[in-house]
């Protein structure tokens, strides 16, 4: 089975210039349009199986409306909460989905040290958990989530910046309801990546690019 996926992903943040607890407040929300592929070739009982969809539409979005950093010389501190909310479209077992047809609860906490202080060169880890409602028109609830992150990013210029990053995924609860199959058995998921991003107003207006493998 060959899966691939082509995401265009407008990143707006807004950060009104107010603190809470200390803290910077913030908030985030990321409209999402793509391509999303399957490519299969399956036999069995003598018969043979070609699959091969490819569409293209507007995917789940992610809000995030709470966004707490707390700075100090060297280090960061942030925590938040968002969701993934179900606009891209979904049928249960349909092959051109371009969503995953429910709500996701996401938590996190991160932090990140600058050596030098003036944050040119960041080492960066956090941690994630997600817990998920149930998925429309099936009776199945997946299981919820624990994901790990980790990475260094460098601005080499005010408008230029590169970085490496490496996540970790692991299920942690069963998939519930009678649609779920193998409900015992949890998913996980490693990868690493490569990104660099551009400002053409620095810190207010950009494009960024990254490859996971």
């Amino acid at each position: 089975i060959d899966v691939e996926s082509l995401q265009i992903i407008p990143m707006i943040i807004w950060s009104p210039g107010v603190k809470f607890l200390g803290a910077d407040v913030s908030t985030l929300f990321m409209p999402i349009y793509g391509q999303s592929s399957i490519a299969a070739s399956l036999s069995a009982f003598g018969r043979n199986l070609q699959i091969d969809e490819e569409v293209w539409g507007f995917q789940d979005s992610y809000v995030q409306p709470v966004w707490l950093t707390w700075r100090t010389a060297h280090w960061d501190f942030s925590t938040s909460y968002g969701f993934w909310a179900p606009t891209g479209s979904y049928e249960p077992d349909a092959l051109d989905n371009t969503g995953a047809g429910f709500w996701s609860h996401l938590f996190r906490a991160s932090t990140a040290w600058s050596p030098d202080g003036k944050r040119a060169t960041l080492l960066s880890a956090s941690v994630a958990y997600e817990f998920n409602s149930e998925k429309r028109g099936i009776d199945l609830t997946p299981g919820s989530h624990l994901t790990l992150d980790a990475g260094v990013k460098h601005s080499f210029t005010e408008r230029f910046e590169a970085g490496v990053y490496g996540f970790a995924q692991w299920q942690v609860t069963d998939d519930t309801g009678r649609a779920a199959v193998n409900p015992g058995v949890h998913d996980r998921v490693f990868g690493a990546g490569a990104y660099a991003s551009y400002w053409f107003i620095p810190r207010k207006f950009g494009l960024l690019a990254r490859h996971n493998i």
